[in-house]
């Protein structure tokens, strides 16, 4: 009796040991761009600075989870949020990932060097 008790633990442990490995994968692939971005947040150079890049990359990563390409979502923001002049709260309230409608991107012209320089 003991004998198969001892076999039947033995198995549950081969498979934990199996699955954990791949848990441990998942959870670290989850973690990356956090670790990442503290070696980043290092040399944010001052608070504000750290404040901006917590924003950025918090609206970044709340793309992600409603499944909204994040340079879209940003793009979209950064156009409908260029005159904020007279903003309401629910005007900002527009911009939240679960609001905002994602439009398609149109290119305004092409852009060349002289242009630039020329600014």
């Amino acid at each position: 009796m003991w004998r198969i008790f001892f076999i039947f633990i033995k198995i549950i442990l081969k498979k934990l040991i199996f699955f954990s490995c791949f848990f441990i994968q998942f959870v670290d692939n989850l973690i990356k761009p956090f670790v990442l971005g503290r070696k980043n947040w290092l040399f944010a150079g001052s608070e504000d600075g750290a404040r901006s890049s917590c924003l950025l990359f918090s609206l970044i990563e709340c793309a992600k989870i409603h499944n909204i390409n994040p340079e879209d979502y940003l793009r979209c923001i950064f156009e409908q949020a260029a005159d904020t002049d007279g903003w309401t709260e629910d005007d900002w309230k527009q911009l939240l990932p679960w609001n905002i409608k994602i439009t398609s991107f149109e290119p305004q012209g092409v852009w060349t060097a002289s242009q630039g320089a020329q600014n």
